[in-house]
């Protein structure tokens, strides 16, 4: 006998059912977005402007997918792993830090829009919650590698013709960079963007089982590693190239051919590289210009002061983190009483994200982000290890591969307080616990090894 559903109950599924398709929908916008537009592009087009502080539209998506998924966070917290708990500890952790930089009206501007980067960080409970499968991520992930094609399309088409970007300097060198080395320099995406999408668009390829979606891993790849050479940043291209090289060790199902695939086409698109950069067959522009730069800085490797001045900034730092050394100097505090570079005037700023949360928010606001980012990594590294991957997506190695470059970008990169490494890093986040809670919702005999 057939029992009738209830009205009431009816209504219920169905309002579940377009909720949850709307949180998804904000979720791949965010990641869109994120990947797509940066800040400066970002601040033209606000959604609503109240006195100086402009929404954009990353931040109403992001807050119409938190706003519609709490239903579901608060489910998950009740009964999903504790790793949940360490994510809504670390944004505890920085309410001190913003009440101490508000309290100081040189620094409220600043503590408002670092605030402002750090709360994106809640986007990783609804991305590990609300019953997220595999395939969503799948989508995700699409979403943040076309985003991240399309800005660097962009970005070609900026060099080769000038077409303007909304918001973008025209930072292109021509002619000389430096030391008369002729070649261009583009600065548009933050770091943390172009490293990840590699990690997603290589993960995905060594998954993918039609030539269609191969070609376009190979097509996303190369345009992603141009992007890096345009750059001319010599840790950003390290990151990149450690991360290749993790993906295609790591153990996961795909066939060896699959690997030796991508290994040729990267071992390629190096040798095209050093040959043009040798000057033995002539380049065309969209080349030759970011080889030149890019060999300029690496040959320029030990005599800039990049590096030696991030490392200042932490050092000189320091002395204010052990004056305040529980919940640190607050959000846009001081940094070094004045610029390195030009003296007289005070220094907020800080490149390593250790830095910022050491000297910022004190050990209280350190030890809550390394033991959120932590807890991801060890259970990355467990499902890697007991249970088998799925071959149509490895969520253990992306996670494994993606959440560790981005805590090496930490080390000399501001990417934990950016928009971009906070959607990141919740991204990553949710692939992995969602991963979790979808296995455990299963019954015990679809359960993979080690669930049960």
């Amino acid at each position: 006998m057939i029992k009738a559903v209830p009205p009431e109950a009816s209504y219920r599924s169905k309002a579940h059912e377009l909720r949850a398709r709307a949180t998804r929908t904000c979720l791949l916008l965010v990641v869109l977005v994120v990947a797509m537009i940066p800040w400066y592009t970002l601040r033209l087009l606000p959604l609503v402007t109240i006195g100086t502080a402009k929404v954009n539209i990353l931040d109403g998506l992001a807050a119409a997918a938190v706003c519609l998924g709490l239903p579901d966070v608060l489910r998950g917290l009740r009964a999903g792993p504790h790793a949940l708990w360490w994510v809504c500890a670390f944004l505890a952790a920085m309410v001190v830090p913003l009440l101490t930089g508000l309290r100081d009206p040189r620094a409220a501007f600043l503590a408002i829009r670092e605030a402002r980067a750090l709360a994106f960080y809640a986007l990783a409970l609804v991305f590990a919650t609300g019953e997220r499968r595999r395939a969503d991520f799948r989508r995700f992930a699409a979403a943040y590698v076309t985003g991240t094609v399309a800005a660097v399309a962009a970005v070609f088409a900026h060099v080769q013709a000038h077409v303007p970007l909304p918001g973008y300097p025209d930072n292109i060198m021509t002619g000389s960079y430096h030391l008369g080395t002729p070649g261009f320099l583009v600065e548009y995406l933050d770091w943390t963007i172009p490293v990840v999408a590699f990690v997603l668009s290589l993960s995905g390829g060594l998954a993918a089982r039609s030539r269609r979606a191969h070609a376009a891993a190979a097509i996303s790849l190369l345009a992603i590693a141009w992007y890096a050479l345009a750059s001319a940043e010599r840790f950003m291209q390290t990151i990149v190239a450690a991360a290749a090289a993790a993906v295609l060790a790591l153990p996961s199902p795909p066939p060896p051919r699959l690997r030796i695939f991508y290994g040729v086409l990267g071992a390629a698109a190096l040798v095209l590289v050093l040959v043009a950069g040798t000057g033995v067959i002539t380049s065309p522009p969209w080349l030759g210009g970011p080889v030149a730069t890019t060999m300029l800085r690496w040959n320029r490797l030990l005599d800039d002061n990049s590096l030696r001045f991030r490392i200042e900034e932490v050092v000189g730092g320091f002395p204010r983190f052990l004056s305040h050394p529980v919940f640190g100097e607050g959000l846009g505090g001081l940094v070094l009483a004045q610029d390195p570079e030009h003296p007289g005037h005070p220094w907020r700023y800080i490149a390593s994200s250790y830095g910022f949360f050491l000297i910022k928010t004190g050990l209280i606001g350190l030890l809550a982000y390394l033991s959120m980012a932590g807890t991801v990594l060890w259970e990355a590294w467990r499902q890697h290890r007991l249970h088998p991957q799925d071959p149509m997506w490895p969520p253990a190695t992306v996670g494994l591969v993606g959440l560790g470059a981005l805590l090496a970008l930490n080390l000399l990169h501001a990417s934990a307080d950016t928009p971009e490494g906070a959607v990141s890093f919740s991204l990553i986040f949710g692939l992995i616990f969602s991963h979790r809670m979808e296995a455990t919702r299963g019954s015990a005999s679809d359960r993979p090894p080690g669930w049960r």
